[in-house]
């Protein structure tokens, strides 16, 4: 995973803020935008890759005896909410953001949960429960946004024109 993504000054790929601008500055910095957009694009790519990867870890290794134990349980579903596994599976993975929303929660987490849903519902009864795909608050999709902004403009490093 990268900790910066260096990308080259495009000031020139826009009238309001170009100087010295002409036909080929336009070209060649309209470009190097597209390069740059590019990699935040595979830096987002490579976030949910990472993410699918690591999904529902905490049913597995270290936390499958746990796991295990509480689903065999037979619980009640308010049992199985209130269960040690389901608290810690709710607090340790980010995308139940019906349960537990992190606060720098951003649209990864959201992206995560929307693929859960749809493939926990077809997987295990063959629809999906509405139920589960609700969002509870709606500043959240907009805390998100801003959240995945920041994400991204934190290892944004601008290597400037001389």
């Amino acid at each position: 995973m990268k900790d910066k993504i260096i990308i080259n000054d495009t000031r020139n790929a826009d009238g309001r803020t170009a100087n010295n601008l002409n036909s080929e500055t336009l070209l060649e910095s309209t470009n190097e935008h597209r390069r740059n957009v590019s990699e935040g694009m595979d830096y987002i790519a490579e976030l949910i890759h990472n993410r699918g990867l690591k999904h529902d870890y905490t049913k597995v290794n270290d936390y499958f005896p746990l796991f295990c134990d509480t689903v065999m349980q037979g619980l009640s579903n308010e049992e199985f909410e209130k269960s040690e596994w389901k608290q810690l599976h709710l607090h340790q993975e980010r995308h139940h953001l019906n349960g537990n929303v992190p606060v720098d929660v951003n649209l990864v987490d959201v992206i995560e949960m929307l693929v859960d849903v749809v493939m926990a519902g077809n997987g295990r009864s063959g629809q999906i429960s509405s139920y589960y795909c609700k969002i509870q608050d709606p500043a959240l999709l907009e805390r998100a946004y801003w959240n995945t902004i920041k994400l991204l403009d934190d290892i944004v490093e601008v290597k400037k024109i001389e």
